[in-house]
C-alpha cells in the first residue's frame, strides 16, 4: 500500500508519526488498515509494539504547507529509528564480539 509518513506533533506537542496514504488505494486496502487500527487498540498497552493513536478517513490534513483531504493514521514517533535499523546494528555488536 503507498503511502508517505511525516514526523509531526500533535496537538499536545508530543512527537507523532503521521502515515498519508495515496488517493489511489482501493477500498478493501483502506479496510484492512482499517481492520489494523481496530487489532492496535485492543494491544495498545503492549510495550513492545508501536500505539497506533487515530485512523482518519478522508480528513484535512496539512502538508508540506497545503491543505489536502487524505486517509492517514497517527503512530506514536519511535525515536530509536526502526525494527530493521536496530537488528542490523545488533547483529552488527553481536559479530564484533564474536557472538554470531
Amino acid at each position: 500500500m503507498q503511502a508517505k509518513i511525516y514526523l509531526a506533533r500533535d496537538s499536545s506537542g508530543r512527537e507523532v508519526c503521521v502515515k498519508v496514504f495515496k488517493n489511489n488505494v482501493d477500498k478493501d486496502q483502506m479496510n484492512s488498515v482499517e481492520e489494523e487500527y481496530r487489532v492496535s487498540r485492543i494491544l495498545a498497552d503492549c510495550p513492545n509494539i508501536v500505539n497506533v493513536y487515530s485512523f482518519q478517513r478522508q480528513k484535512q490534513i496539512k502538508i508540506e504547507g497545503r491543505l489536502e483531504i487524505k486517509d492517514f493514521l497517527i503512530l506514536e514517533y519511535a525515536s530509536n529509528s526502526d525494527l530493521f535499523e536496530f537488528l542490523t546494528k545488533w547483529v552488527q555488536r553481536q559479530n564484533k564480539q564474536g557472538l554470531v
